[in-house]
């Protein structure tokens, strides 16, 4: 699976592999879990759908203000420890979640499900960018995107035949004891860290972590082009549902087929991205935001369905495999810690995803959805921008096939 490092096993790199890609399957499974049963739990708490998709929204919100301390943080006491108190978070989510007789207890857990993201989603890329270099580092991120990618293709309608059987507490009960036995299973297949610092860890050193980062243009382009390049795709994501019901006149079951539809594409990015050689991974990015650019403007501009889907997927294709690459630059280039550097990829992905989704909705309602199509492309063309900008004196990393 490309994980290659000084000493070890085959068969030691392959439980590495899934092990990051177990828990980056969880986060995302943390944050889809709901979606599937909104209707049913607004009307077991007497409360309403809105309001339930709130708790959503608290955990991106909660998972990006928690990411700016755990990148330094992770770095300084290493990156195993917080993996593990994240899949423990992960369930005691789900868990308290399928038990929760109230929606403020609902709401409380979404505090915890906002830490178990920040630490789940971030970390397992921290960890391929401190313990693996090269053609190795790039595969692990190529894999480890596709397995965030497989939980709303897999994971959503897993939860859902259960729930449709038992309900939707046994769903969220079941995902929950799922993930204590990845947390059983990361703890024996991710290596110990090296020794760490003991100095104490204080806010101007957690502050001062991010100095290298924002003191070399090249990274801060590089993080800039992150956030837009999610303002275009997941603001896209927040109607793509509304558009193929409203406007395509699919129904509402097609419109829940977004998750699936949208995975796929993402998984072929993230495979893909993981295959490309021989080019600079800086050119492939920007290509990739340039070209979601024009998928995203396309989808929201045609009334044929057979265009609109095809949209989708080449958008979600695009946008993953220029996260692969993307990332790999960030871990690769990054004169700061590993975990301070992809933690904050994390944290922009958040910010950039609240931020698209509130502009898409001031697009949607003065402009409908011609306004997104309009509106939504310019922030990925932003995002290549940033990405193929010229970089005097720095020599382009090229993917190199394995020998």
């Amino acid at each position: 699976m490309g994980i290659a490092r000084t000493g070890s096993s085959e068969q030691d790199d392959a439980g590495l592999q899934i092990a990051l890609s177990l828990s980056i399957f969880l986060a995302a499974l943390n944050f889809f879990a709901l979606s599937p049963f909104t209707p049913r739990i607004a009307a077991d708490l007497h409360t309403s759908v809105p309001l339930v998709g709130q708790i959503s929204t608290l955990m991106i919100l909660t998972s990006a203000v928690f990411g700016l301390v755990i990148g330094p943080v992770s770095d300084h006491i290493g990156h195993r420890l917080p993996l593990l108190v994240g899949i423990v978070c992960v369930a005691a989510n789900l868990v308290g979640l399928s038990l929760a007789r109230s929606y403020t207890v609902m709401l409380a857990l979404g505090l915890i499900g906002g830490l178990a993201d920040a630490l789940v989603f971030n970390i397992p890329f921290a960890i391929i960018g401190s313990r693996l270099r090269d053609r190795a580092q790039h595969q692990a991120i190529s894999w480890t995107f596709a397995s965030l990618s497989a939980a709303p293709i897999l994971g959503v309608p897993i939860l859902t035949l259960i729930g449709s059987q038992f309900g939707w507490r046994v769903a969220l009960a079941c995902a929950g004891g799922a993930a204590m036995v990845c947390a059983w299973f990361v703890a024996k297949a991710v290596p110990p860290d090296n020794q760490r610092s003991g100095e104490p860890l204080s806010l101007a050193r957690i502050a001062g972590s991010y100095l290298p980062l924002f003191h070399d243009r090249t990274m801060v382009r590089l993080l800039a082009s992150v956030g837009l390049r999610s303002m275009c795709w997941l603001g896209a994501i927040a109607y793509l549902g509304a558009f193929i019901t409203d406007e395509l006149h699919l129904g509402s079951r097609a419109g829940g087929l977004v998750f699936t539809v949208s995975g796929v594409g993402n998984v072929i990015g993230s495979m893909l991205g993981g295959r490309i050689r021989f080019a600079p991974l800086t050119l492939i990015a920007g290509v990739a935001c340039l070209g979601g650019a024009v998928a995203v403007g396309a989808t929201f501009a045609t009334d044929d369905r057979t265009v609109a889907i095809a949209g989708i997927i080449c958008a979600s294709a695009l946008s993953s495999l220029a996260g692969v690459m993307t990332g790999s630059l960030l871990a690769g280039q990054t004169r700061a810690g590993a975990g301070t550097t992809m933690v904050l990829n994390g944290t922009l992905i958040n910010f950039g995803g609240a931020a698209g989704t509130a502009i898409s909705g001031l697009l949607l309602r003065y402009h409908g959805f011609p306004g997104l199509a309009a509106g939504l492309p310019v922030f990925a063309v932003l995002a290549g921008a940033f990405t193929l900008w010229p970089v005097a004196g720095r020599r382009q990393p090229v993917v190199q096939p394995q020998s």
